[in-house]
């Protein structure tokens, strides 16, 4: 058997196992898949959270409900795991995780983009402490803003990234990912040379076609991180 661990976002409910030291993304996503989650795995679940409240209490009661201990992750509790130059009290606790699993595989100095409903960019230096990051609109939120705030309509999505864009279509499509791009390559020259720029979140594929240094893309950092507490 193995351990749950859960990753409840702004957007979405996730689950994955640790197995052997191990991270494996369950079969089904969902929190309408919680209780098949719950079956797949035993003993104590740790979970991420930094959603709607109510949904949190509905997770942590199923849990208790079969008899499960879960453990809702606070960073002022795991403060020796990480060190950070950020203001704690206002840190979401996946942005914290991501971090965490970074840390975890040796993967600093690197500037880490998790793009989701929000994208944040986090850098952390050679020593592998973190010295701060950025906040910006999510891709999908930054494009909803423009056709909700303005007269732009809706537009298609666009596969073929062109080097500047030429119709509203493809100044909506890429507009935004290439300015996140941007401001992520900025930072990692910022940080070392060696500074590697890892990808996470849904928009992880859409980001890394605009960057034109090396990247890599890691699916899990949040479960990573989780993972580090949970093997303590």
């Amino acid at each position: 058997m193995a351990t749950l661990l859960i990753d409840h976002g702004n957007t979405n409910v996730k689950f994955a196992l640790l197995e052997n030291g191990q991270v494996k993304s369950c079969p089904r996503q969902g929190v309408e898949h919680l209780v098949d989650a719950l079956a797949l795995s035993d003993g104590d679940v740790w979970m991420s959270s930094v959603g709607d409240t109510v949904l949190r209490e509905r997770i942590a009661g199923q849990c208790v409900g079969m008899a499960r201990t879960c453990h809702r992750i606070n960073i002022e509790q795991h403060t020796d795991k990480l060190t950070t130059r950020y203001d704690i009290q206002s840190m979401g606790v996946d942005r914290w995780l991501v971090l965490l699993g970074c840390y975890e595989r040796n993967l600093y100095p690197c500037v880490v983009v998790d793009s989701g409903t929000a994208t944040t960019i986090d850098l952390m230096n050679a020593q592998g402490e973190h010295e701060g990051g950025y906040i910006l609109p999510g891709l999908s939120l930054a494009q909803s803003a423009l056709t909700t705030n303005t007269c732009i309509p809706e537009q298609p999505e666009l596969a073929q990234q062109v080097k500047i864009p030429m119709s509203t279509a493809e100044t909506m499509n890429f507009s935004m990912p290439a300015a996140t791009a941007a401001l992520a390559e900025q930072c990692a020259l910022s940080l070392a040379n060696n500074a590697t720029i890892i990808l996470t979140g849904g928009g992880a594929t859409a980001l890394s076609t605009h960057m034109s240094s090396p990247v890599i893309q890691a699916e899990y950092l949040v479960f990573e991180g989780l993972a580090a507490l949970a093997n303590k």
